[in-house]
């Protein structure tokens, strides 16, 4: 029996800039520089160098401010769709590793940009040895936590409302972590290999026991764990490391580690523990060649360790395509959330895209987090406060999802002055399936649970590779990696 708390959440908006009435700040430069322009021309060329001029600015400005259904500027449009054509004309979509790769010498490293990306093994002040993950194309390291969540089964609405309020803190305690970039949440649903059961019941078993109980115990593990399914659960923690030493960085993550830990008690997360090389290694070989899971559960049964080493974690061959993403003979696709709720949702609202579906082999949904720091807060508000009068106050009749805006513009600077906090968020829906499978099916499922939660998501057309490796638990900030300068995205 599940207990519906009362409380509501909501208030989520995207930040927008606006400088003249509705347009943003990019498009209103590019109408006062082509007005500019279109008088010098007047002047040199007469009426004709004037109507050019001002067709030319009438263009530039209605493109840059034109949005289609989904949430995307056709910029950024654009360079997606030329972002693709040059990877096909550069042969770059496609991966190949192991012999047939020379520069691989033999390993199955990650594609795309996972080929920068290196482990180091660390431990606490307490001994505890995790991995830290580097991202040397950008500069960034990253920590991995792995979750066993608990469920809010039998769980009263009162005890729900607190996890939500701790979690709630632990994102509003990101912003004051120094050099913290980001973090991520990833919960992930794939078929059960009775590797948990097995674990459970075969330590107990007696050598005394009768026949027939061993007979019943052996009958459970080989049958209850066909058709259910496992969920696991990790949070991301990705700092940068410009201005310092990688050792002197590592000392200092390691101090923080079990202050962040324990910042995560209290929310749901259940037992938290760090993960080390060779059980990440593990994880991402399983999201690239799922059909490896099914022979680690059986080496784990029979007792047999198995250490995947992190050159040997990637793919042996990988194609991107414009829709999905081929790899290990399995394909993926990527959906990325293109609105939040607009309107008050509970506590419950991810519950149905969280947890596991029949017609989905894989699924694995990724929250993203851009913690945004103390400092930078208040500033942020009340430049959110300017846009929304600015966008109501340049028109003569404003709409009503305007005006809302406003007043969550002002309601979000007020619950800031009492120390609340900001974050940007995101996220990613992965399915994978068999290489031929039917994908109709999965992408009306998909649908229907975005519905259900209240999101809009969108295929990720044109990088369905890059999509892929941002939803692995590996601490990827796709910021970092953007053709775009996050001021110029600012303005658009």
């Amino acid at each position: 029996m599940k207990y519906q708390s009362e409380v509501g959440y909501g208030n989520w908006h995207q930040a927008r800039s606006a400088v003249l009435g509705r347009f943003s700040a990019l498009a209103t430069v590019v109408m006062i520089g082509g007005l500019v322009v279109s008088v010098v021309a007047n002047m040199a060329f007469g009426l004709m160098g004037l109507f050019t001029g001002f067709t030319v600015t009438a263009l530039a400005t209605a493109l840059i401010q034109y949005e289609p259904e989904g949430g995307h500027k056709l910029p950024t449009l654009l360079g997606i769709r030329m972002a693709w054509f040059r990877a096909k004309t550069r042969r770059e979509s496609a991966f190949v590793g192991g012999l047939l790769n020379e520069k691989a010498r033999g390993a199955a490293q990650l594609p795309g940009a996972g080929t920068a990306i290196e482990l180091w093994d660390c431990q606490t002040g307490s001994g505890a040895d995790f991995v830290l993950i580097e991202h040397k194309r950008v500069n960034a390291f990253s920590v991995v936590f792995e979750t066993a969540p608990e469920g809010n089964d039998l769980v009263d609405a009162g005890v729900v409302d607190q996890r939500v309020a701790v979690w709630g803190a632990f994102l509003a305690d990101l912003g004051y972590e120094p050099n913290l970039i980001g973090a991520s949440v990833v919960v992930e649903s794939a078929p059960d290999m009775g590797e948990r059961l097995r674990n459970n019941i075969v330590p107990r078993l007696s050598e005394a026991a009768p026949a027939a109980a061993v007979a019943t115990m052996e009958d459970v593990m080989a049958t209850y764990p066909e058709g259910a399914a496992t969920t696991s659960a990790y949070v991301t923690l990705t700092w940068s490391g410009e201005h310092q030493k990688r050792s002197e960085l590592a000392r200092e993550i390691a101090s923080r580690v079990p202050g962040l830990a324990a910042g995560l008690n209290g929310c749901g997360a259940g037992g938290i523990s760090l993960v080390t090389a060779p059980r990440l290694a593990r994880i991402i070989r399983q999201s690239y060649d799922p059909d490896s899971a099914a022979l680690f559960a059986e080496a784990d049964a029979l007792g047999q360790r198995v250490d995947v080493s992190w050159n040997d974690a990637g793919a042996i061959g990988a194609a991107a395509q414009w829709d999905c993403y081929l790899h290990e003979g399995a394909r993926s696709v990527t959906w990325e959330m293109s609105g939040a709720p607009r309107g008050i949702v509970r506590s419950s609202v991810l519950e149905h895209l969280l947890a596991p579906h029949h017609s989905m082999r894989r699924k694995r949904v990724t929250m993203l987090y851009t913690p945004i720091s103390a400092a930078q807060t208040a500033k942020l508000v009340e430049e959110n406060i300017r846009s929304a009068d600015q966008r109501v106050r340049g028109t003569q009749r404003a709409s009503e999802r305007e005006r809302k805006q406003q007043a969550d513009a002002y309601k979000t600077a007020s619950e800031e002055a009492r120390g609340a906090g900001l974050v940007d968020f995101g996220m990613l829906v992965t399915v994978t399936d068999v290489f031929d499978g039917d994908f109709e099916p999965i992408s009306a499922a998909v649908d229907g649970l975005a519905a259900s939660a209240k999101l809009r998501l969108r295929r990720c057309w044109g990088h369905q590779d890059s999509a892929f490796l941002v939803s692995l638990p590996l601490g990827v900030v796709p910021a970092r990696y953007d053709w775009a300068p996050a001021k110029l995205k600012e303005l658009m």
